[in-house]
């Protein structure tokens, strides 16, 4: 045991002899100034993540090579020789297996190296820690530079087009149309507005329609610094649809390939895939999405019009059907229009845009809601929800409705799931937190259902419902001060309506 101390000892001094110490510290001070320039580089020429991993990975296997080589030769005034073995050793004034005389300078080289390994290590695994942020987008409202306000329409189209193709690829997390749409005519800054959403990239867009011409120009900004890292222009003077799909599918497609998201076969199928060879009939299409995500009962009973229109051009528009189904359900949810007739139409326009398309989460998320509201068919619902999921996991709406229905059947730890799921597609929209009020007070939870309906007021202020829900929960928490001060801002809100109508 005596002996061990001075042959590591021995052995220290060897490697110093050798010049391997100094191989090490050479090799690992230049590792970190690459690790750092290619940092530096990665973000203005858009270099793809896996440089930084193959440099990494690259300049690990070189270490134990550089050492070996090192150890073997030594480089002289001749040139390049083979190291000759020590005449003698050096073992005076040990201490362990450092000597005194190099003690500080061992120090610095330990020191040295768990700084190059503590600086290196965040910079290649950095995008696995926050992997869904680094592909995560939002399209901002497209503006329209058209002097006619009637074609804001078809911008609108042609954002939603391009957010639905970009959701179909999985390792893209894309929010929903609601979360931006407040961003319209906005002045707040590109990071300002992604910090708020939680997301790396923005695309913006703008464009100009007048009769066949179209004129777009498509950008994706990496938020962060603002970088412009693909940019994209169409122009066409006698504009068909194909050519239409064609660009949508060519801007989906590259903006994929630039985040280096692999686009599945499958997916490429779907994204390319058009769904109408009549513009008249895809222009109704438009307006009826249009229309109905205003929720206002006027609008949707406009955009039911036009989705009508568009299946009378198009006996075979499979998502007119669905929008159509979709529009039904919410005119009979609200009483606008005979529930028991409304809920059946609904289901029949769901059930024959399934029939052209089987893989329209949305058709399947309306035949599920219907089942359980309109019908009570519990065990249906659930199979048409998951179907819907498993069609598209990134259905908004399927996640909303199903998570009603959960709620509804005493589910409430997945009916939560389901919520948050639907928030994090669209953090900025109501629906989703006023399920998770009402989902927390039917378990009890007020305190955590409170919280959830002043998020739904943060998002919709003097929403006269959330103010009943609020006190609700007081009244179930015996908080009878808080119950009387909400209650006193009902009345508020009842007051100023009733001022308004007079």
């Amino acid at each position: 045991m005596a002996d061990n101390p001075i042959k590591l000892n021995k052995l220290w001094q060897e490697l110093k002899r050798r010049k391997v110490i100094r191989v090490i510290i050479v090799y690992a001070t230049t590792a970190f100034i690459l690790m750092q320039l290619i940092d530096l580089i990665q973000e203005p020429f858009n270099l793809p993540d896996w440089v930084t991993i193959f440099f990494f990975i690259f300049l690990l296997v070189g270490f134990p090579i550089a050492i070996i080589f090192s150890w073997i030769f030594d480089i002289t005034p001749q040139g390049v020789e083979v190291t000759k073995p020590s005449e003698k050793t050096v073992a005076k004034e040990s201490i362990g297996f450092f000597s005194k005389k190099y003690l500080v300078f061992d120090i610095i080289i330990v020191v040295l190296l768990v700084l190059v390994i503590i600086l290196a290590y965040p910079k290649v695994f950095k995008n696995n820690s926050g992997s869904e942020l680094e592909k995560s987008i939002a399209i901002l409202p497209f503006r329209n530079d058209s002097p006619e306000d009637s074609t804001q329409y078809f911008m609108d189209g042609v954002m939603e087009e391009l957010l639905t193709n970009l959701q179909k690829v999985k390792e893209l997390r894309v929010l929903g149309r609601t979360s931006v749409e407040q961003y319209r005519g906005q002045s707040k800054t590109i990071p300002q507005i992604a910090e708020e959403l939680g997301v790396n990239y923005i695309i913006e867009g703008s464009g100009q329609k007048s009769g066949n011409s179209l004129r777009m120009r498509i950008q994706l900004i990496r938020a962060k610094n603002e970088t412009h890292i693909w940019a994209n222009n169409f122009e066409q003077n006698d504009l068909n649809l194909q050519d239409y799909f064609r660009m949508q599918a060519s801007f989906a497609e590259s903006i994929a390939r630039e985040l280096s998201a692999a686009i599945t076969p499958t997916e490429k199928q779907l994204i390319e895939k058009a769904p109408t060879e009549r513009m008249e009939a895809y222009n109704n299409y438009l307006m009826g999405q249009y229309f109905c995500l205003k929720r206002d009962s006027v609008s949707i009973q406009k955009g039911l019009e036009c989705f009508e229109n568009a299946i009378k051009i198009d006996p075979d528009y499979s998502l007119a059907y669905a929008g159509l189904a979709d529009a039904y359900y919410a005119q009979s949810f609200t009483g606008n229009i005979e529930r028991s007739s409304g809920y059946e139409k609904a289901y029949k326009m769901a059930e024959k845009a399934l029939e052209m398309d089987s893989n329209l989460a949305e058709a399947y998320a309306v035949l599920g809601v219907v089942s359980y509201f309109g019908y009570w068919r519990w065990e249906e619902a659930r199979r048409f929800f998951e179907k819907a999921l498993e069609v598209d996991s990134d259905c908004m709406v399927a996640h909303l409705y199903y998570c009603s229905f959960l709620d509804i059947v005493g589910e409430p730890d997945e009916a939560l799931k389901q919520a948050n799921q639907a928030i994090e597609l669209e953090p900025f929209y109501m629906l989703p937190y006023d399920m998770k009020g009402i989902i927390y007070r039917n378990d009890g939870k007020y305190l955590e259902s409170i919280k959830a309906f002043e998020k739904c007021l943060e998002l919709e202020p003097e929403t006269q419902d959330n103010y009943y829900q609020i006190f609700l929960n007081n009244i179930n928490l015996n908080d009878e001060a808080s119950a009387v001060k909400t209650l006193r801002k009902i009345f508020s809100i009842q007051y100023e309506s009733q001022k308004l109508e007079s």
